[in-house]
């Protein structure tokens, strides 16, 4: 339990330049202040600690020529990204399951961005499917495989909103199968918005065994082994301002 006084608050506050007026301060104003700066360093944007994101946010896309004032001095708009960038990789890898592997930051020569995840089904167990059992597959993906993957999909969207304006969410369907005569070929998924990604994906996983696997005369005693999904985050068009000071 934190004993300071409103008095030693202020005092550490205006002694790390946190605060810089003179008068008097509400006393809601300065714990809320001295809470801020004992959980985050000192290069943290004022904006933050008076919780006017959105304000930091526009100036990002619209001044970014503009310093950015913390307590430690002025810093740059690119020296910002780049920390807010590391930091929201931490904040990503020490939430999201231990099983997804997470890349961050992949560019291409189109400008386009992407971060991406590796989601193995059922924590790498993998998905045994066959023509008995596809219906029972198929709820137990929509009700509770992919929720899960929606969930590790907002851990991302969580932290690094900044970098996700106007993102599609697309993937790959990796799988394995026995019995069948072809060797397997991954699934591409489509980029569409996050809000019809796990529906679209639905969709098309049932397309997959309904309509191609198990109703076809080679492959329908066969059985196949949903592995792993490659999940993409990708820019719709070009990077924003903020992505291309990465």
């Amino acid at each position: 339990m934190d004993k300071k006084t409103y008095d030693s608050k202020l005092l550490w506050l205006r002694k790390n330049k946190v605060v810089l007026k003179k008068e008097k301060i509400r006393p809601s104003t300065v714990s809320r202040l001295y809470s801020f700066y004992q959980r985050n360093s000192l290069d943290t944007p004022r904006n933050l600690a008076y919780g006017m994101p959105k304000r930091l946010n526009r100036k990002l896309e619209e001044h970014p020529e503009q310093p950015i004032y913390t307590p430690k001095g002025k810093i740059t708009v690119k020296q910002y990204v780049k920390s807010l960038d590391k930091r929201t990789i931490r904040q990503v890898r020490k939430e999201i399951s231990r099983t997804s592997q997470v890349k961050f930051n992949h560019r291409f020569k189109s400008g386009k961005v992407d971060d991406y995840f590796i989601y193995p089904f059922r924590d790498g167990k993998r998905i045994e499917t066959t023509a008995l059992n596809v219906n029972t597959v198929l709820s137990q993906l929509k009700y509770a495989d992919i929720p899960d993957l929606m969930e590790q999909l907002s851990v991302l969207f969580k932290y690094r909103k900044i970098f996700y304006k106007d993102r599609l969410v697309g993937a790959v369907l990796h799988y394995d199968t026995k019995d069948m005569p072809d060797d397997p070929k991954p699934r591409s998924i489509s980029f569409t918005p996050q809000k019809n990604f796990a529906q679209y994906l639905h969709d098309m996983i049932n397309a997959l065994l309904t309509q191609d696997v198990f109703r076809r005369e080679s492959t329908k005693d066969g059985i196949l082994y949903f592995t792993y999904l490659e999940v993409f985050v990708r820019t719709r068009q070009r990077p924003t301002i903020v992505e291309q000071m990465l």
